[in-house]
């Protein structure tokens, strides 16, 4: 058993205090008597000559709590000293001891209930400085451990209630081996880190990583600083960051911003200026790949249900894995994964998380997502930068954006503010630095400022074109100046659009035409029809008339050039116009002169010298001579591209150039041009990627040929 500090203070203290020795058995006679004050006289005066037996007894005295002389200090310090004795104790003192029965056994049992006794006492308190007393008083006591874990258990109690460094450090300085020692390390930590940024400053921040750079915090106070110094995530502001702080871990996240935003529209040439405006840039192997991504068509495909992406040869470059994919637009395509939308980039990876119930491809590097039924906008990074809470949001014109929310419309800028409040029952978006509103029923218009700079009094009107709207107002139309200006009255049943320079109007069932200040150029005397409408105005300085139930064109001074002598007639386009007589079409010139023959059933505009001719519900293609160049024998044949037609035979497609050579007989449900040698076409309602210069497929999905 050790053998406390205070023991050999008592040692000490009672050596050479009593010279006389004393009869030890007296004190125990005495003892049994309870007569405590003769008891405890005796053994004091034997301590010396008997120093295990006296302690021993004095020990029992001061336990007992039935005297006036009751200590458990005293009483622990007499058993040590009686402990310690027995050791070294004379031969002739034995015997003693062994008639009084005092031995190890006795002095041990005796040493327990003493520190039982004092820890109870201590419990009850329980108080780390009663918890420190004990421990250090007690050093024998076998409750010694329990003292230690409760009185380490109160400390950090405490320092957790003041939760500040200084008082986690004082509990570490203390109890440096306490189980409590790596939390309240770590609270330490934490206070420290949150005493010194409570302002939540920059400087504060920097300071911080100087004069504790082994703080495991350091880490959240780099990112910190690269928060407060990116806050506007441009460019600009991480180029500085870089710049400002090339050691903070940030550095790469920030150079990839800055990639990421420079080259958002994924085009080649961007990644070409990127490395030039940044040849800093650490990453160069990244740049040369993108640039060969950026520049490599990817197409969509599926198999067994999931999607992915093959390359202009056919190698599979993304897996399939999605459930809906889009089509790569600026190094990225929107996807479905799950029930989400979000986007991918070409090497298949999700750029933009799956977060979305509906996105929209990116155009000028935003894009409109929408969650709950609401729609918002996120940027390249998948940032919302436009709250998710609109109905609807439209185009950007002239600098804003008209937006509807809660069934209302407003309008946001560039910097997707919303700088004129959703408050009106509809409008459209801005032209001429002015846009069409409705407020209580009736339009008006507004100013890039939400002011009406033109009062909501119309029934009806359209955005200006050219500073020129129609409005309408019971009925009839009228002509209105951006200025706000009428630019005539309410006097007609109709006006439709301006085409060079003049408006086809209609009073009482008659036309005429007026110009852009309103003035009537044309009389209001050519009968009007539902076809006038349809095809009317000038096209190549002429406009279709009727006249007693025949066609004609005048000029723009109005003078019939050709008469009112067809059944019909289509508007001038490449100096030749379609015309009807006797039930058949030909083509007429701007002198009225027959180029085409009426022989077909009906015929379309020359583009491009090409025209579509049907007869007997067949269809081909002419030339500007009249001459045949697609044999007058599909279904129908549609223009799909500059000189490229697609040709229909039982319900099935080819294609034809312009001088009716056939690339691709009718063999598809489908076709899609891809590009000049690359089809997407379509068969038992599968698809599959075809060159038609080569008669090769890249590939088929399972079933084409079936």
């Amino acid at each position: 058993m050790r053998i406390g500090v205070l023991s050999i203070l008592v040692l000490y203290v009672v050596s050479g205090n009593f010279s006389h020795a004393a009869n030890v058995e007296k004190g125990y006679e005495s003892l049994k008597i309870y007569d405590f004050f003769k008891a405890r006289q005796i053994f004091y005066k034997s301590l010396k000559k008997h120093p295990t037996a006296a302690a021993y007894g004095l020990s029992q005295i001061f336990y007992n709590d039935k005297n006036p002389f009751h200590n458990l200090d005293s009483a622990y310090i007499m058993i040590c000293m009686a402990d310690t004795s027995l050791v070294k104790e004379k031969k002739s003192n034995l015997k003693l001891l062994q008639k009084l029965e005092i031995d190890s056994i006795k002095i041990k049992s005796h040493h327990d209930s003493i520190c039982l006794k004092a820890y109870q006492e201590v419990l009850a308190l329980n108080d780390e400085e009663a918890y420190n007393r004990y421990i250090y008083f007690y050093a024998t006591s076998p409750q010694l451990n329990q003292a230690i874990k409760k009185r380490n258990f109160i400390a950090f109690e405490n320092a957790k209630h003041l939760n500040t460094s200084a008082a986690f450090q004082l509990f570490l300085e203390k109890y440096p081996d306490a189980e409590q020692a790596q939390s309240a390390k770590e609270l330490y930590d934490l206070s420290l880190y949150k005493e010194y940024t409570l302002n939540n400053k920059l400087d504060a921040y920097i300071k911080f990583i100087k004069e504790h750079p082994a703080s495991p915090y350091v880490f959240d106070a780099h990112n910190k600083i690269y928060e407060i110094e990116t806050k506007n995530k441009t460019i600009k502001s991480y180029h500085q960051f870089i710049k400002k702080y090339p050691d903070n871990p940030n550095v790469k996240q920030a150079w990839q911003n800055i990639y990421v935003l420079y080259t958002a529209d994924g085009l080649p040439e961007t990644f070409l200026e990127f490395k030039l405006e940044y040849p800093d840039f650490p990453y160069t192997d990244q740049i040369q790949k993108d640039i060969e991504l950026s520049q490599m068509p990817f197409l969509k495909v599926v198999f067994d249900g999931k999607w992915g992406f093959i390359d202009t040869t056919g190698n599979l470059r993304i897996n399939y894995k999605y459930n809906w994919v889009g089509n790569f637009n600026g190094g990225l395509a929107e996807a479905e994964l799950n029930g989400k939308y979000g986007y991918i980039d070409k090497k298949g990876e999700a750029a933009i998380p799956f977060i979305f119930d509906e996105v929209d491809k990116f155009i000028n590097k935003i894009a409109i997502v929408s969650q709950n039924e609401k729609k918002g906008i996120i940027n390249r990074k998948g940032q919302i930068i436009l709250p998710i809470e609109y109905d609807d949001i439209f185009e950007f014109s002239e600098g804003l954006a008209l937006v509807n929310k809660n069934g209302k419309y407003g309008y946001i800028n560039e910097q997707l503010v919303e700088v004129i409040p959703a408050k009106f029952e509809d409008a459209a978006s801005f032209s001429g630095g002015l846009a069409k509103v409705q407020m209580d029923g009736k339009y008006g218009f507004i100013n890039k400022n939400g002011l009406f700079i033109i009062p909501a009094v119309f029934d009806w009107a359209e955005s200006f074109e050219s500073a020129i709207a129609r409005v309408q107002l019971k009925g009839m139309y009228a002509l209105l100046h951006i200025s706000g200006k009428m630019l005539c009255g309410y006097d007609y049943d109709f006006i439709d659009k301006f085409s060079e320079g003049m408006a086809l109007a209609v009073k009482e069932n008659k036309f005429g035409f007026i110009d852009t200040s309103g003035k009537i150029i044309i009389p209001i005397q050519f009968d009007y029809t539902t076809g006038i409408n349809v095809l009317g105005g000038f096209k190549e300085g002429l406009a279709r008339i009727d006249k007693n139930k025949k066609k004609g064109f005048i000029d723009t001074k109005g003078k019939i050039v050709i008469p009112t002598e067809y059944d019909d007639v289509r508007p001038f386009s490449e100096n030749m116009a379609a015309f009807k007589r006797k039930g058949k079409w030909g083509f007429i010139d701007k002198k009225n002169q027959i180029i085409i023959q009426p022989v077909y059933d009906y015929v379309w505009d020359f583009k491009n010298a090409v025209a579509k001719v049907k007869q007997a519900d067949l269809h081909g293609l002419i030339n500007v001579s009249g001459k045949t160049i697609l044999k007058i024998q599909y279904d129908d044949v549609i223009e799909i591209k500059d000189n490229i037609w697609l040709i229909k035979k039982s319900e099935l497609f080819g294609i034809t150039d312009k001088s009716g050579n056939i690339i691709v007989d009718c063999n598809f449900q489908n076709i899609e041009i891809i590009d000049n040698n690359l089809l997407k076409v379509f068969k038992n309602n599968k698809f599959a990627y075809y060159r038609p210069l080569e008669k090769k497929y890249i590939w088929k999905e399972n079933g084409f040929e079936e």
